[in-house]
Parts: structure tokens; sequence; C-alpha cells
């Protein structure tokens, strides 16, 4: 069972011929239409832990799109890694104000892959599900339980 079934009243319908949205183009059709795009910023210091979004590659078609000024069917994969990594950069910076202090974030890693990725050794503290259109887009807060060991 992949993370995104996990996640109750999901919006976002199976749809086989369209991508980004918007009916496929060449570009989309490349892709495996299920692909998930997991998004990450460490963050070190007062407390330890990483910002994850999670979504589908179709849905961070339309955020990047806006981001950078383009229609969504001509966003390239490189495109939602940088797209996707400036989202977790925004995100990340607004909880790391919430966090006991110093503390520092990471540069961002975005993997785009047929299943999710996960973190050993760390918790939820929170998971928030929201909407970006007609997308679902997870955002999750999980806290490491890792402890440092002296070298």
């Amino acid at each position: 069972m992949s993370w995104w079934s996990a996640i109750p009243d999901r919006r976002e319908p199976h749809r086989p011929n369209r991508c980004c949205g918007r009916p496929k183009r060449d570009r989309c059709r490349r892709l495996p239409g299920e692909l998930d795009v997991t998004a990450s910023v460490s963050i070190v210091g007062g407390w330890q832990g990483h910002v994850v979004i999670r979504t589908r590659y179709r849905a961070a078609c339309d955020p990047t799109a806006a981001m950078i000024g383009v229609n969504a069917a001509a966003v390239k994969p490189d495109d939602v890694l940088d797209g996707m990594g400036e989202i977790a950069n925004i995100v990340t910076g607004n909880v790391k104000s919430l966090l006991a202090q110093p503390s520092w974030v990471a540069l961002p890693h975005v993997v785009i892959s047929p299943t999710g990725i996960g973190w050993p050794q760390a918790v939820p503290v929170m998971i928030l599900p929201v909407l970006f259109g007609d997308h679902q887009v997870l955002i999750e807060v999980i806290e490491s339980t890792a402890t440092a060991q002296p070298s």
C-alpha cells in the first residue's frame, strides 16, 4: 500500500488521458501517470526533523507552472524538481519560525518516483492534507527520533 492510498477522501481521480489537469501532451506522455513527487527539507538545531510535501506528478505541474509563468503542459520534469523544491523551502521557512531556536534548514531534496519515500527513525508530528485546485497535496512535519552518536 502506498502512502497516497492512506489519505482519506482522496480527491484526485484517475485520469488516464490527462496530464497536469489538461489533455496529454507528448512531454507528459513520456512519464508514467502515477509517479509520486516528494519534496523535503531537513531542519537541525533546537528541533530536528523534516518538512515533507507529497503529491502526484500531475498535481505538481500546476503550482510549478504558476511559479514559472508557463502553461502546465509546458512544464518539464526539471521544472517540477525546482518548483517543488521552492515550495518546500517556503513551507519549511514558515514551520521553522515556530520551532525552538536556533534552527537551520538544509537544501531541499526532491524525488520523482513510482513509490513514495520514507524517513527511518522519524515520527509524524503533523500531517495536513490540502488542495491545490482539484489536486491533493500532503504536508508533513516529521521529528527525528535518532540520537547523535559521539565520534
